[in-house]
């Protein structure tokens, strides 16, 4: 099977109409990374958790202009679309995945994920939990927005199945596109149910986690 970093490979260029094409509520996702930070908020170093090409970074940057951001991401085409996009920005990219991240102690004040983390198993999303408030600040935040439910409970993941289905074909998706997006979930995504995430998050040592967005199991978590 093709690894996930090859597959976003062919997907950098289109990737954008792809994710508004195919995932509801993509640009409530990306803002909720900013949407519901404290207002006082002035995060120095930035980390976003598989950049992608960049729409969640851009929108951080417009926010936070002065903060210093490392991108990771394994995909080689994804990071080179956000070299020329962020040239004039002061940015430190990370080629790795997500599973592979090893950062400092206390190294940003701010870590995003936007609809990255639902490619980690269980184990890996609660190993990652486990880093995050090492590498963050003790004020930093964690802002995570993502697809959350249990893949593996048929009778609410067919039905959601369906919904998204008929979402993509509300956007004059084919059969042919539907089953090429519907491969992709199978094959390389493991969203686990939002409150178990919650229960990780807090067994990983955050002392408040939130729900600040949530629709049609497309959600955002806050943990400070």
């Amino acid at each position: 099977m093709q690894k996930v970093n090859q597959e976003f490979d062919i997907w950098a260029g289109t990737y954008t109409k792809i994710m508004e094409d195919f995932v509801p509520h993509y640009r409530k996702m990306l803002t909720a990374n900013v949407d519901y930070l404290p207002v006082d908020f002035q995060p120095k170093r930035i980390l976003d958790l598989g950049c992608g090409n960049g729409n969640a970074t851009a929108i951080l940057l417009s926010k936070f202009p002065d903060a210093a951001y490392t991108l990771l991401d394994a995909s080689a085409e994804m990071r080179k679309a956000c070299a020329e996009r962020f040239k004039d920005n002061s940015i430190h990219f990370v080629e790795a995945y997500i599973q592979e991240a090893d950062f400092e102690s206390g190294a940003f004040d701010l870590i995003v994920a936007t609809l990255s983390i639902h490619h980690l198993d269980s184990k890996e999303k609660q190993q990652l939990f486990a880093q995050l408030p090492v590498w963050l600040d003790k004020k930093g935040i964690f802002v995570y927005s993502d697809l959350m439910l249990d893949h593996q409970n048929k009778s609410l993941h067919d039905p959601f199945l369906k919904t998204w289905e008929a979402f993509a074909r509300s956007n004059d998706k084919t059969d042919a596109d539907w089953n090429w997006m519907a491969d992709h979930h199978a094959k390389y995504d493991k969203p686990d149910d939002v409150n178990e995430q919650m229960i990780w998050l807090i067994q990983a040592g955050f002392d408040d986690v939130t729900q600040p967005w949530s629709e049609d199991y497309w959600t955002c978590l806050m943990a400070m």
